[in-house]
């Protein structure tokens, strides 16, 4: 009713790393069957975990029943060090539904994975078939102008930092995906369409608002 067309399933939000594995099969399951019912809203759904066999399985459920992508962040405990060991977490991840489209899901501040996203982008796009681009939910205005500089591909970039998502728009940002989009969506799209006609004094308005 919103207009909100599109839903991040198993995030942050929805605190995924503290429900069980039949808990998110389960809650998958059930946004994508709504999804199927509904052709106005797509389904993306998080598959990542500190498990590398349960963010697989998640991964083939969510491909197996048409999601229209998949997300994947890093693990927390036994963290990547390097891009590269990175890059073969989440292509180990995205093999499992080769045919859907595949976004890493950066949030340093939840995983204590802080690496470069520019050069993660560049070789990820070259290494894993179905990748996409990238959930950013990290406030490093810097890398993020590096990563929508990228082209031959480029990476679509979501944003995921709600209260900072007017800079995000100004640096070339199409895409978020946050929280408190659940229950204040319409404010967010006013503010939106205030920066696409201009208007930021009511743009900044609207995120001031959002804060």
């Amino acid at each position: 009713e919103h207009g909100v067309r599109t839903v991040f399933v198993g995030g942050t939000t929805s605190e995924s790393h503290s429900l069980t594995q039949e808990e998110r099969l389960r809650l998958a399951e059930g946004w994508l069957t709504l999804g199927r019912s509904e052709p106005r809203l797509q389904v993306i759904v998080h598959v990542g975990s500190n498990c590398l066999r349960d963010a697989r399985e998640l991964a083939r459920q969510a491909g197996a029943l048409g999601a229209r992508a998949i997300s994947a962040l890093s693990p927390s405990y036994f963290k990547p060090t390097s891009v590269g060991s990175l890059l073969g977490w989440c292509g180990a991840i995205a093999a499992e539904a080769p045919a859907t489209p595949f976004f890493y899901y950066d949030i340093p501040e939840m995983t204590g994975v802080c690496l470069p996203m520019p050069e993660f982008l560049a070789r990820a796009s070259a290494t894993i078939p179905n990748f996409v681009g990238l959930k950013f939910t990290n406030t490093n205005l810097i890398s993020l102008q590096a990563c929508l500089a990228l082209r031959d591909p480029t990476p679509q970039v979501l944003w995921g930092v709600d209260e900072c998502l007017l800079a995000a728009l100004v640096l070339g940002v199409e895409g978020a995906v946050g929280s408190t989009y659940n229950f204040a969506a319409p404010l967010y799209h006013r503010l939106i369409e205030a920066f696409r006609r201009g208007d930021l004094a009511a743009a900044r308005e609207e995120q001031l608002r959002s804060v």
